[in-house]
Formats: structure tokens, C-alpha cells, sequence
């Protein structure tokens, strides 16, 4: 597979969880709880990468693992400096960057 092939896979990841989301957040019955959207996110993510990648499923449960483990990391990750930089100003932020190096 291309690395097209993966950029349009991860792009329609994408859209169902913001799909899923909007779901949760505008439909009174479904419970407002993210574990829901986090298994249902999941679920799809496995059952995408067996149809598209035709994975087996021990493989593309191990896949799941990895690439939730991973995106979790990465956004924990960004998130946390999109913090220290909204707490801290991003002036101060670089002036600490400059001065390390």
C-alpha cells in the first residue's frame, strides 16, 4: 500500500469518529460517557483494517493494539504542550527553547 492509501484511510478514521462524536454529543439517549465513543472507535478500526488491508484477525488485533496505543501517546502528547503554551504564553515558551539550545 501507498502512503496515499494510508493518508485516505486515516481520513476516513477520522471522519467517523467525528461522526460518532457529533452522534454522542447532538442525540439525547446515547450517554454522554467517552468510553463508548473510545470502543465503538476501536471496533471500527479493526473491522477497517481487516476490509481494507485484509489483515488477519490476530494481526489486525495487534495493529488495533498498537496504533491506539500510539495515537493516544501522540495526542497526550500535543496536548500537553498546547497547555504548557496556553499557560505560559508562547513567547515564554520559545525564550525556554532558545536558551536550552
Amino acid at each position: 500500500f501507498l502512503y496515499v492509501d494510508h493518508m485516505v484511510f486515516s481520513l476516513h478514521l477520522h471522519a467517523f469518529v467525528f461522526a460518532v462524536l457529533a452522534l454522542v454529543a447532538l442525540v439525547p439517549p446515547f450517554p454522554q460517557d467517552q468510553t463508548v465513543v473510545a470502543v465503538l472507535v476501536v471496533i471500527y478500526l479493526y473491522a477497517a483494517q481487516r476490509k481494507v488491508f485484509g489483515l488477519q484477525r490476530l494481526r489486525a488485533i495487534a495493529k488495533t493494539l498498537l496504533v491506539s496505543f500510539v495515537y493516544t501517546v501522540l495526542t497526550m502528547f500535543a496536548l500537553g504542550i498546547v497547555s504548557i503554551v496556553r499557560t505560559f504564553g508562547i513567547d515564554t515558551v520559545i525564550g525556554w527553547i532558545t536558551r536550552a539550545g
